[in-house]
């Protein structure tokens, strides 16, 4: 196996493990750091059981359970069958079950004599009344308003079935960002912050319209095969299954103020981009964990472990454009539109080496 395949069925591994709770969420990241440190001239599992952080027995294990994944097919939400494919819903046809959340389902479709493809996404109205979504009306229409090639065009949004829906653009080959980091551990730090560069500046354009996303995170950014970067899905946020009523956000993007129960907003936003862009660049996040529990104590008083540490060649300003986005206080953090100025300056000395695209031989919509 490659360097790069041990690296990304490490990660796996790690991820693994902490869901089932052989290994804690800080023990994973230091892990991962020591691992770097050493220029993977040892496995995860080596790591963890020098540290004394797990059994050896119980990763050998977890370990053989995982032969094959790295080269199975992100299948995300593509249930064996779903009653509304082939049926038209909001005047969409559903050819294909994108992904299943928990309050989300989304199928790839075509609108009546419309070539181009949309994505259909419905929110079911049961959500709203556990109080688990945020002035959604409000935001899903204002985003409608947004011209932007860095925010996915909203066509509709309507009533049916007992679910609210929204009819997006999407570009031919899109993926979520989600499902390319499955796959690819780390990116080249000239498309990381190329990616995360276009991000900011859709973040930049909600922002100017008085909108805020409130979820960003990787499921929530769509690739599409020409190289386009666009956020979706801005306003539909839920509360973490184990958080109070009132906590909005996901457990690993979500900011430390919106931890504390206020509502998040354009600074918010600028911190769950921190947590993304921390990943894009160095292949770990700057906090693990499985639940709202385990990650709020981290995104409260933890301190991440600075990138440079764990990319060593990592250039200077550029971590201290990911430490930025990460200030606990939203005031000591930059906006969004400041954030592209700084990638814009940092990239000047990075070479460029060209758009990814590895990742529509994994899941192209076609």
């Amino acid at each position: 196996m490659s360097t790069k395949g041990t690296q990304e069925h490490d990660l796996w591994l790690g991820r693994r493990a902490l869901s089932q709770g052989l290994i804690s969420g800080p023990q994973l990241t230091e892990a991962l750091l020591l691992q770097s440190k050493t220029g993977l001239r040892k496995t995860l599992d080596q790591v963890l059981v020098e540290r004394g952080y797990a059994e050896a027995a119980a990763l050998e294990a977890l370990r053989a359970g995982l032969v094959g994944a790295s080269t199975q097919r992100h299948t995300l939400g593509e249930p064996a069958a779903d009653e509304r494919l082939g049926q038209i819903v909001l005047k969409v046809r559903c050819d294909k079950v994108l992904r299943v959340e928990r309050h989300l389902t989304s199928y790839l479709g075509r609108l009546p004599r419309d070539p181009e493809p949309v994505a259909l996404h419905l929110l079911p109205k049961s959500g709203f009344r556990d109080g688990l979504w945020l002035d959604f009306l409000e935001t899903v229409r204002g985003s409608m308003s947004v011209t932007s090639p860095n925010v996915a065009s909203v066509l509709s949004v309507d009533s049916v079935e007992e679910c609210f829906g929204i009819v997006c653009r999407r570009a031919k080959g899109s993926i979520e960002l989600d499902a390319l980091l499955e796959r690819v551990r780390r990116l080249k730090l000239s498309e990381a912050l190329r990616i995360v560069g276009e991000v900011a500046a859709g973040l930049r354009d909600l922002h100017a319209a008085n909108l805020a996303h409130r979820d960003l995170q990787p499921a929530r950014v769509v690739l599409g095969a020409d190289g386009s970067v666009r956020v979706t899905l801005a306003g539909v946020v839920s509360r973490p299954e184990d958080a109070k009523p009132g906590v909005l956000g996901t457990s690993h993007w979500i900011s430390p103020e919106a931890c504390k129960g206020r509502t998040p907003d354009a600074r918010s936003d600028v911190y769950s981009l921190g947590v993304l862009a921390y990943e894009l660049v160095t292949g770990v996040r700057p906090f693990e964990g499985e639940t709202f529990a385990d990650l709020a104590p981290q995104h409260l008083e933890g301190e991440a472990i600075p990138p440079q540490r764990v990319m060593t060649a990592l250039p200077p300003d550029v971590g201290d454009l990911l430490t930025w986005m990460l200030a606990k206080s939203p005031k000591e953090r930059p906006d969004a539109a400041q954030v592209v100025g700084a990638i814009q300056e940092v990239g000047k000395g990075i070479q460029r080496t060209g758009v990814t695209q590895k990742f529509q031989a994994f899941n192209p919509d076609e």
